[in-house]
């Protein structure tokens, strides 16, 4: 049986494909799990991040962050993610180079989401928080450089990529550096009641922005996707006059109403542990193996200069690291009646990075599972076929599940491990990292969400007012850095090695 073009079927009807294509319908089988296993290992290891520093600040507990972050994960993905995935299909590889034999291009395309899950589902159960970022493209380079050579590598496309994995932590850094001495100066270091009154406006204006900026940037992708341009300055009038009408009349009483909730949650959970506590004959309760409460003593002295009712402080602000119990020396503790309005902020930041988060990330699985069934489709390298959407949603469901399963020892390094987090310091962190993340998304360019998480920790950490050797667990972001300079040789030598075994047989079946 031949097609109209003369092609043999191999005795096929292909329901999906071309015929020529029919021999290496293998790959197909094989990619989607691949990459749905590189979904979930992503899911368990990036998207902690989003919500580390909720976890690490008290604000949220574990069981209740992971479904919150599956949700605007999915989100994200369907709405933004499929630029993104673009530029990690075709962006990185010269894929004219391929046009002789595309077959090759599906197996390596496969061999890609192999090295990165092989890689990031190691560091996952190290609990090391690894950039899926890195080991895609790195696996990515490694069987086009197998390939080809340095001619197989789209040189300026890979340049931009790795330049955006050095900007954005630092413009993340210093955003997350700019927001938290803001809110010190106007907020915390205010008597209290001025404090009180100034965050309900000052979260007010910051949630406004992110509503803005989320709405604006999806407005621009569709109207840029569909072709009405001519909509987004209405749409954009619209969203600046819903964005100051919140703002001035809305969000504050809302943001009032949101504290309460979750400082009444913080308090039935420190209640419960202080009765554990008790139970025990402890004088604290850890929240994690590098956790540790702080003493009663010292809680009873923050407790006696807040002001009275639940507002008062959160043994979990005021964490240490069990290995370095002075971790706190020289750093500056805020009233924590004022600090903890923070925590309703916190959590809308921790769903808009998790957002920002899918829209940016998903790339790093839909982009070669897409590599793989482009090619299968079209029986060419696909240059022009843009990613489908079932694509991006059966990749944002493996996210959630990996998050749901195994997220939560990440969450913890991230969030209570590297520097102290308390809510307004986690507010700020989220901020820079979301920001930095949303903007590499609306352009295209895939970043590396740890790489801005990081990189917003430490700016923050470095405002604490300790001394630089005190104020970042430097130990503990060495071992990070050294994990991402690791990821990519690790990664591209595991699909290297991967697509030298079976290029041989993609060669006999395509040329026969």
């Amino acid at each position: 049986m031949t097609d109209i073009s003369g092609a043999p079927c191999y005795g096929m009807d292909p329901i999906f494909g071309v015929c020529d294509m029919q021999p290496l319908s293998w790959i197909v089988a094989v990619a989607i799990p691949t990459c749905f296993a590189l979904a979930m290992v992503m899911g368990a290891n990036d998207v902690a991040n989003a919500f580390g520093t909720s976890v690490g600040a008290g604000v949220l507990t574990i069981r209740v962050a992971l479904p919150i972050a599956a949700v605007f994960e999915f989100v994200g993905a369907i709405t933004l993610g499929r630029g993104v995935s673009t530029t990690i299909r075709k962006g990185i590889v010269d894929v004219s180079t391929f046009n002789e034999v595309p077959g090759l291009l599906m197996l390596g395309n496969w061999c890609s989401a192999v090295g990165a899950a092989g890689w990031v589902g190691i560091s996952t159960v190290l609990a090391l928080p690894t950039s899926t970022t890195n080991a895609v493209v790195g696996a990515i380079v490694g069987f086009a450089l197998t390939e080809n050579g340095s001619s197989g590598v789209d040189w300026k496309g890979l340049g931009i990529i790795v330049a955006s994995w050095i900007i954005s932590p630092v413009f993340a850094g210093c955003m997350a550096a700019v927001v938290y001495t803001v809110a010190r100066k106007v907020v915390l270091e205010q008597e209290i009641e001025v404090g009180l009154a100034r965050s309900r406006w000052f979260l007010s204006a910051a949630i406004a922005l992110i509503i803005f900026l989320v709405t604006v940037f999806i407005a621009y992708d569709v109207s840029d996707s569909v072709g009405i341009w001519s909509w987004l300055g209405a749409v954009m009038a619209l969203v600046i006059a819903v964005v100051v009408f919140l703002a001035l009349f809305y969000l504050p009483f809302g943001i009032d109403l949101f504290i309460k909730t979750v400082v009444s949650s913080i308090d039935a959970r420190e209640e419960k542990a202080a009765e554990e506590a008790a139970e025990n004959g402890e004088v604290g309760t850890t929240s994690s193996s590098v956790v540790q409460l702080t003493n009663q003593s010292t809680r009873n002295d923050i407790e006696k200069k807040g002001s009275t009712g639940s507002d008062i402080g959160n043994a979990d602000d005021l964490m240490i690291e069990e290995s370095e119990p002075d971790a706190n020396q020289g750093m500056t503790l805020y009233d924590q009646t004022v600090e903890r309005r923070f925590a309703a902020g916190q959590v809308v930041n921790a769903c808009y990075l998790s957002f920002n988060h899918g829209a940016n990330d998903i790339a790093n699985v839909a982009g070669p599972v897409a590599g793989v069934w482009g090619v299968y489709i079209t029986g060419t390298t696909a240059e022009e076929y843009n990613t489908p959407i079932w694509i991006i949603c059966v990749m944002g469901v493996g996210i959630s599940i990996g998050l749901a399963i195994w997220g939560a020892p990440v969450m913890r390094t991230m969030g209570q491990s590297m520097t102290k987090v308390t809510p307004a310091r986690g507010f700020s962190m989220e901020v820079g990292t979301a920001t930095a993340v949303l903007i590499a998304s609306f352009l295209g360019i895939p970043v590396s969400t740890t790489h801005a998480a990081v990189g917003s920790v430490i700016a923050v950490g470095l405002c604490n007012g300790q001394p630089l050797k005190e104020a970042v667990n430097w130990k503990l972001f060495s071992g990070i850095a050294i994990g991402w300079v690791v990821t990519l040789p690790v990664a591209g030598g595991i699909s290297a090695g991967v697509y030298a075994l079976f290029r041989p047989l993609v060669n006999a079946v395509m040329q026969y």
